[in-house]
């Protein structure tokens, strides 16, 4: 698994509880506007992915 490769190396990582989600997606909305319509399908995609 990917996940594990990652953590072997000694890399963190975090897993956000789904209120902490929500609190980052909504802090980061502003950004998500600005963004040119290219990377926001693309952020997209990646917001699907579960």
């Amino acid at each position: 698994m990917a996940e594990d490769k990652v953590r072997a190396k000694g890399c963190l990582i975090t897993t956000l509880t789904p209120e902490a989600q929500a609190g980052f997606q909504k802090a980061m909305q502003p950004m998500y506007d600005q963004l040119k319509p290219e990377l926001k399908e693309i952020v997209k995609k990646i917001q699907e992915v579960k």
